[in-house]
């Protein structure tokens, strides 16, 4: 079994801004500075900031808005675990499963990929995800 989890370019800045000819400039930011996420600019120690510029924007509180919900996805980070079985003949796309494995992992993961050797007991790989918060 194999676990990888992605932090390293997740940004704990995100800033959105908006340059039309009919409105004045607008930006709007969200700074994730929470000691209690290991992703903030406290417990780094060091700032990423994801910047972009939008276009179809009216408001100030809409931009806030998109900028609220852009943090909130940063924040979710994929897990992926690689294990492998004996080939399973009914097997579905997409399929849910509880994972314990004493004193290493535990939860719920939804199957994103697998392969399958095609021999007489061959070995299914799966590669299983999750959103860890």
């Amino acid at each position: 079994m194999t676990i990888e989890a992605d932090y390293w370019d997740k940004p704990n800045i995100v800033r959105r801004t908006v340059s039309r000819p009919d409105l004045e400039p607008m930006v709007a930011e969200r700074i994730n500075d929470d000691p209690t996420s290991m992703l903030s600019t406290v417990r780094r120690g060091i700032t990423i900031m994801d910047s972009r510029s939008v276009s179809m924007v009216d408001t100030q509180e809409d931009l806030q808005a998109i900028v609220d919900r852009e943090m909130y996805k940063v924040l979710q980070i994929e897990q992926y675990v690689d294990i492998e079985t004996l080939n399973m003949p009914h097997h579905e796309a997409y399929d849910v499963l509880e994972l314990v494995k004493k004193n290493t992992i535990s939860g719920v993961f939804q199957e994103v990929a697998w392969s399958m050797e095609l021999a007489a007991g061959g070995a299914m790989r799966h590669t299983l995800a999750r959103v860890v918060i």
